[in-house]
């Protein structure tokens, strides 16, 4: 059971039982029926529904950090759209006082690549924001940093931002691609902030190792503070600062942890203040015997 729940069910349990036998009392006058507590079977369905609205809830937050990362994405790539859109608009608007068909194919081909910068940036708002059911799958790792990469919006230059990615081609992952996706946009999003005031590097890179995958995000940017460190992954708790939260509520964190969890895998941190974040999620790889696959 999570923790979660495991402190919530121990803070109720004595509301719950009361003064039934349960509680420790043993007044041969008390009963379930007269304290207004539960029997065992009573109680064990109330555990039930607690379960079932916790999982309720969880899965609430996970959307919501899905739309909050969108929002965030969906801010620089407004800034984005409109840079791909003036020129293709101006471009055109030139082309047509020509009486040139070979100036014409040519404008007509720059249009193509950049309305399809434009599909791409929209179609991976839509999938980051998309709820549908978890389904595990075999997973290529730098095709799909690369293109998060690519579509996340603004240009990483353009902040002083200098990324690698050091993964080779083949490495795959079992897990769920869009919920993959999320978590990665989401050590992405958190690296720029990181690294948008003074720039500095940004490093994706993947490792093998027995069964395991290892993907790597480091940055390095500020860090956290060792006293952070343990806290980093705890719901509504983050090291950023008001202007950089934009409206975040500290969820974004957990839930990737709770995500890479549900694909059988894990989410660490290791940093130093002053030397930058190394975020590490490890996950089966593709073709990994798995007890419960």
């Amino acid at each position: 059971m999570l923790h979660s729940l495991e402190r919530l069910t121990l803070f109720m349990m004595p509301v719950m039982l009361g003064d039934s036998p349960l509680s420790g009392k043993t007044d041969e006058h008390d009963s379930p029926e007269a304290s207004g507590g539960f029997s065992p079977i009573e109680f064990a369905e109330k555990l039930e529904g607690l379960e079932s609205q916790f999982a309720s809830l969880r899965a609430q937050l996970e959307t919501l950090q899905r739309y909050a990362a969108v929002g965030t994405m969906t801010a620089v790539v407004a800034h984005e759209m409109n840079n791909l859109l003036t020129p293709l608009l101006s471009y055109s608007q030139y082309v047509l006082t020509k009486d040139d068909p070979a100036l014409w194919r040519k404008a007509l081909e720059r249009n193509v690549r950049r309305g399809d910068q434009l599909r791409r940036l929209c179609g991976n708002i839509l999938s980051t924001s998309s709820n549908g059911e978890r389904q595990i799958e075999t997973v290529q790792i730098r095709p799909l940093v690369e293109e998060l990469m690519e579509v996340s919006g603004r240009d990483w230059t353009k902040d002083k931002i200098a990324t690698h990615i050091e993964i080779e081609p083949g490495i795959a992952v079992r897990a769920d691609a869009g919920q993959l996706q999320q978590v990665l946009l989401n050590l992405l999003i958190n690296a720029r902030q990181a690294l948008r005031t003074n720039g500095g590097k940004l490093t994706v890179a993947a490792s093998v190792k027995d069964q395991c995958v290892t993907i790597s995000v480091i940055d390095n940017g500020p860090g956290i503070a060792e006293s952070d460190l343990p806290h980093i992954f705890d719901p509504f708790f983050s090291t950023k600062t008001k202007d950089a939260q934009s409206g975040s509520a500290g969820l974004g964190l957990h839930i990737s942890r709770s995500l890479v969890t549900q694909m059988q895998g894990t989410l660490d941190v290791e940093s130093t203040l002053g030397q930058g974040a190394t975020f590490k999620i490890e996950l089966p790889k593709s073709d990994a015997e798995l007890p419960n696959a």
